[in-house]
């Protein structure tokens, strides 16, 4: 190989090099970029998520546990305040889960169950069950979550 040859190889390669890091370089950026911004606002979503569903699952447990059942003006104020909190409360929640994942979806008739069943009395007796489901079901969701987050995806 002549020193002709042998500059022509180094320059070639030199061209390629530089050709791959001008290419490769932003694609690289992107994507950590796009991680960095996605996994915060991921996450946010998921605090966000986890407040409304806890004050959903909260208030709810106020109102039956503690809900003396009488029909007085006092206790049917309390009763119409409580639906219409849960009930916003229930419409962030849909506007914030996919509706085709299978676990966002159960997890939204559960909160339609508790929420829309403030105020029969029937729903108190199976609370307790719709809760525990309820419960579980959101810490699944959140684990999954969490793990998309990890994953950066």
């Amino acid at each position: 190989m002549t020193m002709n040859d042998m500059n022509t190889w180094i320059s070639l390669v030199s061209a390629v090099t530089a050709l791959v890091a001008v290419i490769v370089g932003p694609l690289i950026s992107w994507h950590i970029a796009k991680r960095e911004v996605v996994s915060p606002m991921r996450q946010q979503w998921i605090n966000d998520l986890r407040a409304k569903i806890a004050e959903v699952m909260s208030t709810s447990h106020h109102f039956f546990i503690a809900w003396p059942g009488d029909e007085s003006p006092e206790s049917e104020q309390m009763e119409a305040e409580t639906h219409k909190k849960m009930l916003f409360l229930y419409r962030e929640i849909e506007l914030m889960l996919n509706p085709k994942e299978p676990d966002h979806a159960a997890l939204l008739e559960h909160l339609q169950k508790i929420t829309f069943g403030v105020n029969q009395r029937e729903t108190a007796v199976k609370y307790p069950n719709i809760m525990g489901e309820t419960t579980a079901l959101a810490q699944k969701i959140f684990k999954d979550e969490w793990t998309r987050v990890k994953k950066g995806k």
